[in-house]
């Protein structure tokens, strides 16, 4: 299966590529573990060193395939995630790491006729970004639009399960 990773680059005061940290790297890296083919788009909020970057797990054979792409370049961002959407022809997409990936995630998923996984380590309905005019709903509707949704707790598949009804159910991967 081939699987994009959407998300963005730092998180939790570290950097996924450069401190090769968290669960929007882990997961990817399992993943390619088990077979499948596996790349990434980290969108950074700051100034990074951009372009690909091969992060693998040499026990296992494995490997995914990250582009880092600054904010400042969101064109190139937009333009990189179309590219890797028709070359590429990802079997799935996975969200992941904050409400607009998810949204985005989502909408990209739909227009290209793929499954979206949409990924929860927070309560990203309770961050300050989301409480922007109209990100809420929006992030609430593609929860409720996305074919699956992975959780880092109990707690949270059961809120989601119950305020937002993703048509693809909701599994707990903690961190």
């Amino acid at each position: 299966m081939k699987i994009l990773v959407l998300t963005k680059r730092q998180y939790m005061g570290r950097d996924l590529l450069d401190d090769r940290f968290g669960r929007f790297r882990e997961l990817p890296l399992e993943l390619a573990k088990l077979g499948h083919e596996v790349r990434g788009i980290c969108l950074s909020y700051r100034p990074r060193p951009a372009g690909w970057l091969t992060d693998p797990a040499p026990e296992a054979k494995a490997a995914v395939s990250w582009l880092g792409v600054n904010l400042a370049g969101a064109v190139h961002y937009w333009v990189q995630v179309k590219k890797s959407m028709e070359e590429f022809r990802p079997d799935v997409v996975w969200a992941c790491s904050d409400a607009f990936h998810v949204v985005f995630g989502v909408w990209l998923a739909r227009r290209y006729g793929v499954p979206c996984v949409a990924d929860l380590y927070d309560n990203f309905a309770a961050f300050a970004a989301t409480r922007w005019t109209g990100a809420l709903p929006l992030f609430e509707r593609a929860l409720g639009r996305a074919a699956g949704v992975t959780c880092f707790s109990r707690l949270m598949a059961v809120r989601v399960e119950q305020k937002y009804r993703p048509a693809g159910g909701v599994e707990i991967i903690e961190s």
